[in-house]
Order: structure tokens, then C-alpha cells, then sequence
């Protein structure tokens, strides 16, 4: 039963990391361009590379929010048969 309920928690944590840049910038400037990198021909934009540096986190976070949702979705589901198969095993050789 407690292993199930930790798969749930870990699920609920996958989809805050998946939804990551929307908690973040909000649904208004979700779909906003990012700024471009160089300006006035050879200035460099600060604000452009950042945008871009925080979408590329935001990527990382999506695809490691969704193998959260599914590792959580197998530990909810089977968990506890797991649980019941692994951990005799434990006790017996440390034993």
C-alpha cells in the first residue's frame, strides 16, 4: 500500500516537472518568441541567450518529468507485488 501511494507522489512530481515552463512564464508568454541572440548586428542580447538557456532546461525537465510520470505509473500499479517479491529476498541474504 505505501509503495503504491510513493508512485503516486512520484507521478504528481513528474507532471509539475512537465509542465515546467508553464508554471513558469505562465499560459499568456508560453507562446512567445524568444528574443534574438544578436542585435544592431554585432551586440550581443544577454536577455536572448537566457530565454534560450531556460528553454533548454525546460526541455530536460519535460523529458525527465514524463520518465517520472512513468516510472511513478509502474511503482502505483505494481508496486506493492514488487515490493512483496524483492524484499523477502532482501531480509533472507542479509540475514
Amino acid at each position: 500500500m505505501a509503495v503504491s501511494r510513493g508512485g503516486g507522489a512520484i507521478i504528481l512530481l513528474g507532471v509539475v516537472l512537465g509542465f515546467r515552463r508553464l508554471f513558469r512564464v505562465g499560459p499568456v508568454r508560453n507562446a512567445e518568441e524568444d528574443e534574438p541572440l544578436v542585435i544592431q548586428r554585432n551586440q550581443f542580447n544577454v536577455t536572448g541567450m537566457w530565454q534560450r538557456v531556460e528553454r533548454i532546461t525546460d526541455s530536460y525537465a519535460q523529458a525527465f518529468g514524463l520518465g517520472l510520470i512513468v516510472f511513478g505509473t509502474v511503482l502505483a500499479a505494481f508496486g506493492d507485488e514488487i515490493a512483496e517479491l524483492v524484499l523477502p529476498i532482501a531480509f533472507i541474504c542479509t540475514g
